[in-house]
């Protein structure tokens, strides 16, 4: 059932029961093969590598790119926990950098500070569709000699300064997870311009052993029906962000006189892009009353979020970077005070209307009890 209040609504789409059904008729893999040309023509890139989640994804771009024991990842500490958890399971350290203020994307400075001798790659993107901050750090990774795996998932089909999001790193993990514009069940494409990383991630991608790196990979093919479905969706891809970006006017235009929100305002041409809509409170509020707003909102049946997590993230991997509280004042600072509004396609303006009269009611409420 369509619920106009939930975080986010990824529905069947036209032509999706055709394009699965030609999928059965056509050799094994043929789908998955167009989808890499497809995405990796998106960033900007002449080869592209499908994978059948992000998770293994960000695993096997790792492997590829020779990162094992005794190496350190550079990561932001809001963002991307497969990312993460990518970096652990290769046996590498992943090293958290505090983010930017604006973008929530990776700091330069924090990052010009945290590269240190065993830093062997640096993983960032463009969080919330924000891609300001990324040519920098692109500039920081080139300077010095590490490779940049950029995470261009939330941001696709957009671009910064004519040169496509994806296009900034020695490779592009481009994933249609359920709040992309073209959600398609997290079938993911790891693009670059560099063909000899392409086929070791390739033999990953099949769980062979990479003869020049000798180490086995992770077995996650993508399958045909996933890649039909992504196809057939890539196909309205700039009518799903427009009408994003429509839901998004909306919703600014609504809250901009709320002086307790810091709404997002993306960066990059055309108008950005909008995977989520997450406001974060100021800085007179806490956590826990940030959790009172939430709670408030579902109880009017109006499934808010969380934004951007740090917490779990540092949590699950703190006690190997020695990581303490207090450590990353922004993204904590970010993490704690984040909501993320229902935000789809289908959502109209009285329904709009109905989520920011709520979010706005529940500020003045936990507000008053506070005061």
């Amino acid at each position: 059932m369509f619920d106009p209040t939930a975080p986010s609504h990824p529905r069947p789409a036209p032509g999706d029961a055709e394009a699965l059904a030609e999928s059965l008729r056509t050799a094994p893999g043929t789908e998955a093969r167009r989808l890499e040309e497809r995405l990796a023509a998106l960033a900007g890139r002449p080869f592209g590598v499908s994978v059948g989640s992000r998770g293994a994804a960000f695993e096997v771009a790792l492997r590829a790119l020779g990162i094992g024991a005794g190496d350190e990842v550079l990561l932001p500490a809001l963002g991307s926990v497969e990312a993460a958890d990518a970096v652990a399971r290769v046996n590498a350290t992943p090293v958290f950098a505090d983010v930017d203020p604006r973008s929530l994307g990776l700091c330069p400075i924090a990052v010009e500070s945290r590269i240190g001798e065993r830093t062997r790659a640096v993983l960032a993107g463009s969080p919330l569709g924000d891609a300001g901050g990324l040519e920098s750090i692109a500039g920081l990774a080139a300077r010095h000699e590490v490779p940049l795996l950029e995470d261009a998932s939330e941001a696709l089909g957009q671009s910064l300064g004519g040169r496509p999001i994806g296009k900034f790193g020695r490779a592009a993990i481009l994933a249609l997870t359920d709040d992309s514009p073209v959600a398609a069940h997290g079938a993911t494409v790891i693009a670059t311009h560099d063909d000899r990383l392409a086929r070791r991630c390739g033999r990953f991608r099949e769980g062979a052993v990479d003869p020049d790196l000798d180490r086995a990979g992770v077995d996650s093919p993508l399958d045909d029906f996933r890649a039909a479905v992504a196809l057939n969706r890539l196909a309205r891809l700039s009518q799903a962000l427009e009408a994003r970006r429509r839901v998004a006017d909306a919703y600014v235009r609504r809250l901009s006189g709320l002086s307790d929100l810091i709404l997002p305002a993306p960066r990059g041409d055309g108008g950005g892009a909008w995977p989520r809509f997450v406001v974060r409170l100021s800085d007179r509020f806490s956590r826990l009353e940030r959790d009172e707003i939430l709670e408030g909102m579902r109880r009017h049946e109006i499934l808010a979020t969380t934004g951007p997590v740090a917490t779990p993230l540092l949590v699950r991997h703190g006690h190997r970077t020695g990581h303490v509280d207090g450590a990353f004042p922004i993204a904590e600072r970010a993490a704690g005070r984040s909501i993320g509004l229902p935000f789809h396609e289908g959502l109209s303006e009285p329904e709009i209307d109905l989520v920011c009269q709520t979010l706005d009611l529940m500020i003045q409420r936990t507000s008053f009890r506070r005061d």
